[in-house]
């Protein structure tokens, strides 16, 4: 596995989740190798954001303490792999699709990295440019998580029900991600 079938994981479905499903990933060492380093992108890139010039950071979150965001943000973060995980599972069910727990929470540790990693958006002074990178990382997530279940699934012809099952675990996460945000800046 090179990094070039790994950038394509989000678009292809016949890049490197092949040999992803093959080796079975240990859960333990996907959190610890995976997850973990990849939820601390944001909480670091917000403390190296904030130790720049004023107006580097909205004033709101400039307001805050730093240290309290940055727990917030990394307890959010892990919080959000169990809950996808967990959603996953139970939504695959609901619809009839086999998706094992264990497949469940190794797609919710690869799934969000991209968004995981757009926190590095943070780092970038324009606040459009950092949004982009949100958007962007949100939709490569999309894209991993699909291309994912289709590749466990080993089916093509159920897309729109696993087109359905990413729609809701990742919109479940996106509106428990904007109540945080919301309790953060206010």
């Amino acid at each position: 596995m090179n990094l070039r079938s790994l950038s394509r994981i989000p678009i292809s479905l016949d890049s490197a989740w092949p040999e992803l499903i093959e080796r079975r990933l240990d859960l333990q060492r996907l959190f610890i190798f995976v997850v973990l380093p990849a939820v601390l992108v944001t909480p670091v890139s917000l403390l190296v954001a904030s130790s720049q010039p004023a107006g580097y950071l909205p004033e709101m979150l400039s307001r805050k303490p730093v240290q309290e965001l940055m727990g917030l943000l990394f307890i959010a973060e892990v919080f959000s792999f169990v809950l996808l995980g967990w959603l996953l599972t139970q939504v695959a069910r609901t619809v009839g699709l086999t998706l094992d727990h264990d497949d469940a929470y190794r797609l919710a540790a690869i799934g969000p990295v991209p968004i995981w990693l757009s926190g590095l958006g943070l780092l970038v002074p324009d606040p459009l440019l950092g949004a982009g990178a949100a958007v962007l990382g949100l939709g490569l997530s999309c894209g991993t998580l699909y291309h994912g279940l289709c590749a466990l699934n080993r089916s093509r012809g159920d897309a729109l029900v696993i087109a359905s099952i990413v729609h809701v675990a990742v919109g479940a996460c996106v509106a428990a991600w904007a109540v945080l945000l919301v309790g953060m800046l206010v």
